[in-house]
């Protein structure tokens, strides 16, 4: 711990901070250096222990900082960290292409896994459902009739498109 997604002042970032070390580096690039002398996050198990505590200090630093040069920082640090991207930004990113994980089926573009083997391909076993696809199954699944689900439906409640 700290191992979530943190909001700065431009956008979230993930951290993996997995040892001590690391999160003595990541006090001390966000300016906080103190806090990893903080009785309640000396080691991980505390950390752990009062993760909301830690979370509050955390982001009372972070979202005064601009997030992706501070990833990048961190990063140079040793402290494991990176922007949250969505699907546009991931599957535009160099980094993805470079790897070969942008995966293209059917009109639908995502990012494969990036742990595999070095023999492993990245493709696509099966697509994700389309938004709200299976509502009206899950519905019926438990128990609603068709003229319920109809119901829902009409009401709005039952989504099956963006709105």
């Amino acid at each position: 711990s700290p191992y979530d997604r943190y909001r700065t002042a431009t956008v979230d970032i993930f951290l993996a901070v997995g040892n001590n070390r690391a999160f003595q580096r990541l006090c001390a690039e966000i300016g906080v250096p103190a806090l990893a002398d903080d009785p309640r996050f000396r080691d991980n198990a505390d950390r752990v222990t009062n993760r909301a505590e830690l979370t509050r200090e955390l982001e009372s630093a972070l979202v005064k900082l601009d997030g992706k040069p501070l990833a990048e920082k961190l990063l140079k640090a040793g402290v494991p960290a990176g922007p949250v991207l969505d699907v546009a930004q991931a599957t535009g990113h160099a980094h993805a292409a470079h790897r070969g994980n942008v995966i293209e089926k059917d009109g639908y573009r995502g990012i494969a896994t990036p742990i595999r083997l070095s023999r492993s391909k990245s493709e696509v076993a099966r697509l994700p459902p389309r938004f709200g696809a299976d509502g009206a199954a899950v519905l019926a699944e438990f128990g609603f009739s068709e003229k319920d689900i109809a119901a829902l439906h009409t009401a709005g409640i039952l989504v099956t498109e963006r709105r």
